[in-house]
């Protein structure tokens, strides 16, 4: 999918604007049953009734520039035996941005009542899409087909028309036959089956089909265009910034104030679209004025999994770092280079910040130790609660914050959630993630299974990587796997630890779990989606809260958020797949893997 740029190189963006750069917009066709069987019992309540009740969650949570309609089936001709029974199929809300009122008023009108014509019903969903950008149809039945033609073929001859549409598929208490048309669907439709048994899931796994397939992946902040070499560096105050590229072994330079006895933290965000046979990298270099390399970070992304994942750096300069340069510390004011090598023009978030002198920096806890951090990751983890629905964020902005207890999501192939996980200082968030057994999952994969894993993130952007005894394992389906995270207490002292990643956890504010799944290998299917029961705990009590010389300013700062909390202050986004050993296993499996690393300054 190509990505919107909102700047245009050469001209200088309006000063006082926000801007947002997002992917294509999709567009989303709900195609419901209303066929008489809905008004059968399941778990308490009628289908009819947790459909609705489903469905009115899903509106809730639609993005607001969504490109939504709505469609229904067996809603006006009661018996197969009367005329129109299987051409039964009506759009009762437009594809168009999306309507809260008008889809909440034809779930209200939603019924029971006739056959089940889902062939003829995706055919006019496929029509009600049109014919171009990424189109999805979320189909929510309870039966089996009863009418011609077959519906599976009908998905596949749309697939087939080289049409970028996905048919997702919702089965609500099926069994049998039933079940086995509308996985056939799903898989025939390129997209997932979701099977769903109890009414109280029926939201979550709507949510998962409906709503992921149209958030978008944004980059947000004040439009920006950054030098082209180190002698015409744009002037940055801290804040949130976006910007482009100029194409392949290019650079943006920025110059940024740098307080006396403050730090200096600088991160970008980029995803690239995929680039056949190269590798996208993303690099952040603080300079002095005369070129001298104080700190620097980057990521590379080798393309083997031909998908378009994030890539994030940041680099922090302390004059309490281990190995502080006389030089970058005497420096009123240091250069930052943003090196992306990707295509022309793509756009890349940049996160500029300061911290102030800490007044009783002496008297904090020390930083962490690598042996205190491997002690850690032995402690003992007792999840406790039944598990609460959660669907995971694919942006630092939709992610979902998880307080100590127990969740339930669904993971597939290619995809990557992140989860927020609210800690302070003196505290350290924990996370557990078991992939379930699932029988569809099981029938399309072969031995070893697929790739999960579970990576951290810092507060100040940085990746942790894999920091649990079990952070990546294979999956096949047959048999549950638990994939470890362990996040870093929160230290101020921590910018003085000769770790990196210890460091990088120096800074208040939320740390991230992102839970990964790889593509399939070879000739393994995807149309399956993973059960994930989710265990988070944060250890430790608030503790070790510094006293700033001053106000800790700019975006990426990591503020202490709360859900309702607004955006402003802090944009940490999901990442690529982790580090470590898993490099090794990722590319004997022909995976594709983000590499992070910290160049000896």
């Amino acid at each position: 999918m190509s990505l919107l740029a909102a700047l245009a190189l050469g001209t200088t963006p309006a000063r006082g604007e926000d801007a947002t750069q997002v992917e294509s917009k999709g567009k989303l066709v709900l195609l419901l049953d209303s066929s008489g069987s809905m008004k059968e019992s399941s778990g308490g309540t009628t289908k009819i009734a947790a459909a609705k009740a489903a469905l009115e969650d899903v509106v809730s949570q639609l993005p607001d520039n969504a490109q939504v309609g709505v469609r229904v089936f067996g809603a006006k001709v009661f018996s197969a035996k009367d005329k129109g029974a299987c051409t039964d199929t009506q759009n009762v809300v437009p594809v168009g941005p999306v309507d809260r009122q008008g889809i909440s008023k034809a779930i209200a009108g939603y019924k029971p009542y006739g056959e089940t014509p889902i062939g003829n019903a995706l055919k006019g969903a496929a029509k009600d899409l049109g014919a171009e950008g990424k189109r999805t149809i979320v189909l929510l039945s309870d039966g089996e087909p009863t009418c011609a033609p077959d519906p599976c073929k009908v998905a596949k001859n749309l697939r087939s028309q080289g049409i970028d549409l996905k048919i997702n598929v919702v089965g609500l208490d099926v069994s049998g036959k039933a079940r086995s048309a509308l996985q056939c669907i799903a898989r025939a439709g390129g997209g997932t089956y979701y099977g769903v048994n109890d009414p109280d899931d029926l939201a979550s796994s709507l949510v998962s089909v409906s709503v992921r397939a149209l958030r978008q992946f944004t980059l947000s902040g004040k439009p920006v265009v950054g030098g082209t070499s180190t002698a015409d560096p744009l002037k940055l105050e801290p804040g949130r910034y976006t910007d482009t590229t100029q194409g392949k072994a290019t650079s943006r330079y920025y110059s940024i104030a740098k307080p006396k006895n403050s730090d200096l933290v600088v991160s970008a965000v980029a995803r690239p679209p995929y680039d056949s046979g190269t590798s996208n990298k993303l690099e952040v270099e603080l300079l002095t004025a005369d070129g001298q390399r104080c700190e620097a970070d980057y990521a590379i992304r080798p393309n083997v999994l031909q998908d378009q994942s994030i890539l994030s750096v940041g680099a922090i300069f302390s004059s309490r770092l281990p190995s502080t340069n006389d030089v970058c510390e005497a420096a009123t004011s240091l250069l930052a280079r943003v090196g992306l090598d990707a295509l022309a023009q793509d756009p890349f978030e940049l996160l500029v910040s300061t911290r102030p002198n800490i007044k009783d920096f002496a008297t904090l806890p020390p930083a962490l130790t690598s042996q205190q951090v491997r002690a850690a990751e032995g402690a003992t983890f007792v999840p406790a609660g039944r598990p609460t629905p959660v669907v995971g964020g694919i942006t630092f902005n939709d992610a979902p914050a998880l307080k100590p207890g127990r969740y339930r999501d669904t993971l597939r192939p290619g995809e990557q959630l992140i989860y927020r996980i609210p800690a302070s200082w003196g505290q350290r968030p924990r996370i557990r993630a078991t992939l379930e057994t699932d029988v569809q999952g099981a029938k399309e994969l072969s031995m070893p299974g697929i790739l999960a894993e579970v990576t951290m993130i810092a507060p100040t952007l940085h990746s942790l990587g894999r920091t649990g005894p079990n952070g990546g394992n294979f999956w096949d389906g047959e048999r549950p796997v638990t994939l470890t995270g362990e996040g870093y207490e929160l230290r101020a002292r921590n910018i003085e630890s000769t770790t990196t990643s210890i460091r990088a956890v120096s800074a208040a504010g939320d740390q991230y779990a992102v839970l990964s799944m790889a593509q399939p290998l070879g000739g393994d299917g995807s149309h399956f989606a993973a059960p994930v029961t989710i265990s988070v705990d944060v250890v430790g009590k608030v503790t070790g809260e510094p006293a700033y010389a001053g106000k800790v300013k700019g975006a990426g700062e990591a503020v202490k958020k709360t859900a309702d909390d607004s955006e402003e202050g802090s944009s940490v986004p999901w990442l690529p797949l982790g580090i470590g050993a898993a490099v090794v296993l990722l590319v004997a499996a022909g995976y594709a893997l983000g590499r992070r690393g910290r160049p000896a300054a």
